[in-house]
């Protein structure tokens, strides 16, 4: 009996749960700044939105709309099984409307991450006491 194709979104959960791989092992990158190179955009975290809160809705949504098709687009052409979500700003709510846009474009296709690091920065001298 053959077993049916997993999309990359199943086929990374299974790597995540130790479970048989059917096709291609999950590869992916915590991020991919080549998009210049690539797709001739500037990569979502190089873009500067200081002015963010000062633009029209529908200004908003045009580059988060923007930020999602870049994120698919890098997972389609490099074979990547989960899609690094980097929305900027990197307020929480605007990861998810990055989410929301890339579901509406790729269905369940993908297994979506954002990058969490609970790694402490190297404190100065002058922190050191209260860190430790």
């Amino acid at each position: 009996m053959t077993r049916k194709p997993q999309s990359p979104r199943e086929t990374f959960a299974a790597a995540l749960e130790r479970r048989p791989i059917v096709g291609q092992v999950p590869t992916f990158e915590l991020v991919f700044f080549l998009t210049m190179e690539a797709f001739g955009r500037v990569h979502p975290q190089h873009r500067d939105y200081a002015q963010w809160d000062q633009m029209r809705a529908e200004e908003r949504d045009l580059h988060r709309d923007d930020i999602a098709d870049l994120l698919v687009r890098t997972a389609d052409r490099f074979g990547h099984a989960p899609i690094v979500l980097h929305a900027n700003p990197t307020r929480v709510e605007e990861v998810m409307h990055v989410a929301d846009r890339v579901r509406r474009a790729t269905g369940d296709r993908y297994f979506l991450l954002t990058n969490m690091d609970p790694t402490f920065s190297i404190p100065s001298g002058d922190e050191m006491p209260e860190f430790c």
